[in-house]
């Protein structure tokens, strides 16, 4: 199940970053949400100093970003702006400048 996982979330994240419109559908069918789902979920069952080669790593790197990729589209900043969850998540586990990938000026 992991590898069908890892391969899901890797797909996903090729998928939005390489088309706006694959993004946006993402963003319009609740794609957030669940990658909030997963980055929480993995957060849970991972310690910091985890393997990058272990399947919860693999897929909260692609899960990150395909959040990353995601928020230099409008629809998809404002939905990621929104998600307090995500910013926790990224606060406690991962990064401290989240910010820096949902706040985009052009």
């Amino acid at each position: 199940m992991h590898v069908d996982m890892q391969a899901a979330v890797e797909l996903c994240w090729l998928t939005c970053v390489s088309s706006e419109l694959n993004g946006e559908e993402l963003t319009r069918s609740g794609g957030i949400d669940i990658l909030g789902s997963l980055l929480a979920r993995c957060c849970t069952i991972m310690p910091k100093d985890v393997p990058a080669n272990q399947p919860a790593a693999i897929m909260t790197t692609h899960a990150l970003r395909t959040c990353a990729g995601m928020a230099i589209f409008a629809n998809a900043q404002k939905e990621l702006a929104s998600r307090c969850s995500l910013h926790t998540i990224c606060l406690a586990s991962y990064c401290t400048t989240w910010h820096d990938c949902v706040s985009y000026d052009a």
